[in-house]
């Protein structure tokens, strides 16, 4: 068996226009362990125990506990809400794993656009 730190997932997914119309809000939701970069269409939007250059096996610059791992974590990705387009899209991360020997590895992630009100989403669309 072969093991890595890296994990590649490409995640497309279809916007229609008007799921744009009058957003103002879009967050990344993530549940990770131990770390992750993101990218919308090829471009980087977040990330969180990533190293500055990034390599096939690249291993997160942290640990990211367990008991928080498992907990959705919020980036707001608003400044790059232009990314999107009307048709097809692209949700693209590298998760990186602490280290070679590590017993557990964990992605998950929740693409949302919507209305900010009083801090809060509102009106929102999940695509991923």
């Amino acid at each position: 068996m072969i093991k890595n730190t890296t994990l590649y997932i490409v995640i497309p997914f279809n916007v229609r226009s008007n799921d744009l119309d009058g957003r103002n809000l879009m967050n990344l939701r993530v549940k990770y362990d131990d770390g992750f970069a993101a990218y919308l269409n090829g471009k980087p939007i977040a990330a969180a125990n990533a190293p500055s250059s990034l390599q096939w096996n690249t291993s997160a610059s942290g640990d990211h506990p367990d008991a928080s791992a498992v907990i959705f974590q919020s980036f707001n990705v608003s400044d790059h809400m232009q990314l999107l387009k009307e048709g097809g899209n692209t949700l693209a991360i590298h998760g990186l794993n602490a280290q070679l020997s590590s017993s557990d590895f964990l992605f998950d992630a929740l693409l949302e656009i919507g209305v900010e009100q009083s801090g809060r989403v509102a009106d929102s669309a999940v695509f991923v």
